[in-house]
This record gives structure tokens, sequence and C-alpha cells, in this order.
């Protein structure tokens, strides 16, 4: 939800903006064009309130401002295939791939400047394929990592990964490790 009384929800078919009276598709609204219809995440920016990131299933991320209505898609080495986006406080943007690793971005000075994007050492997550992302409250540079092996989390303030890893006796309670 940002600002203006909008809530925006995104899907197969692109994203839609619902008034409080009636949802309508964006998908024909000139300044929506996305790389990829196929909406995967969506997540409001924790620095901009009036601005929202959009994963796309083979579309790489977009960050459209509601104000300005500029819709950002062009982040160089930034792979296309998004699973996951997690906004936290700092300006730090984290975008999670299906089978590509996790890549991080802080927010830039400038308005005019694209963020950029960097991987996360394969050395420090255990993963290629991030399912799902969540950034701390509570807890400052805390952000847990979902995927195929189960949970890792990272501590901002160690520069450290931790694996958060199903015991053996904890598998008996789940259908997998795998966290989605």
């Amino acid at each position: 939800r940002v600002p203006h009384r909008f809530m925006w929800a995104g899907g197969a078919g692109g994203l839609s903006q619902y008034d409080g009276t009636r949802v309508q598709a964006m998908r024909d609204h000139p300044r929506l064009v996305l790389p990829d219809p196929e909406v995967v995440a969506l997540v409001g920016d924790a620095e901009d309130a009036n601005a929202f990131w959009v994963g796309m299933k083979h579309g790489g991320v977009a960050r459209y401002n509601t104000v300005t209505q500029e819709l950002l898609h062009e982040y160089p080495g930034l792979p296309k295939r998004v699973s996951s986006i997690a906004s936290g406080p700092g300006g730090v943007v984290w975008v999670g791939t299906a089978g590509f690793g996790l890549y991080t971005a802080r927010t830039p000075a400038s308005a005019q400047t694209p963020h950029v994007f960097s991987r996360v050492s394969r050395e420090a997550l255990p993963v290629d394929s991030v399912r799902t992302l969540l950034v701390s409250k509570t807890i400052p540079g805390m952000v847990w990592v979902g995927g195929a092996r189960g949970l890792s989390v990272y501590h901002a303030d160690k520069e450290l990964w931790r694996p958060h890893l199903a015991a053996a006796g904890d598998l008996d309670l789940l259908d997998s490790a795998a966290v989605t």
C-alpha cells in the first residue's frame, strides 16, 4: 500500500491497482509497461513511501514511483529470473533469484542515479535459488533467506551469514527442508 489511497497487487497478468472501490488492471497504462507481465514479487520501498519494487518471473526488477509515474527497469548485471524482493532500513534492497543467488543494492544519493546491484558471495549463502526474503523490523541489518535447503540469516553488523538448516529430527515434521 502506498500513499494516495492505492493498494497494488501483482500476478500472472501484471500489476493491478485498488482504489478502495474497484480494481484496475494496469497492463494498458502507458507508464507501467513491464518487461515481463508475470509479477512474482511486490514490495514497498522502505525509504520512499511513494515507490515500490516489482519482481518479474523472467523480466528482472522494476521500481515504480507513484508520484512521478516513473518506471525504472534497467539494472545491468542483475539476472532476469527474480523470485523475491525485500526492502529494508538504510535503503537496502535485496533481490532473490531463481538459480542465480542473492543480490543487494543501496538507494543512491540522487534520485536520477539507478540502483547498482551486486551479488552476495556464493560462499556466504548456501543456496542459489532464493525463494523468500524477510528483513527484520526489530533487529537492524538482519535478513532471513529461505531456499531449497532451509533458512539462512545475515547479520550486517557482523557481516556474517549463518545457516539455519533444519536438524535431522526436525525434518520428520516437514515434507522437506525447503522454505517458501
